[in-house]
């Protein structure tokens, strides 16, 4: 299993990273390159930080309350999943 460093919303993480690929076969070139492109434009998750919030909100106001001030207590990554398909993470 793979571990890779990413930072999301400031919050530096190591996570696993899972492959999808059959018993006996390798991991794909593709799924290498998908991670790769993936951890390069990681900066472009921070732009999403208010668009997980608001997601959070819509679904959960009532325990949450307004606003949510440290995303952390809501949402927590633990891994990330490499499909077999091109370009999917």
């Amino acid at each position: 299993m793979n571990k890779v460093k990413i930072d999301f919303f400031g919050r530096e993480f190591n996570l696993n990273v899972i492959f999808d690929y059959y018993e006996g076969e390798e991991i794909l070139p593709s799924q290498k390159e998908t991670l790769n492109t993936f951890l390069e434009k990681q900066h472009f998750l921070n732009d999403d930080l208010n668009k997980l919030k608001k997601y959070c909100l819509d679904r959960n106001e009532n325990e949450i309350g307004e606003k949510i001030d440290n995303i952390f207590k809501y949402v927590i990554p633990i891994e990330i999943y490499v499909t077999r398909k091109k370009g999917i993470v």
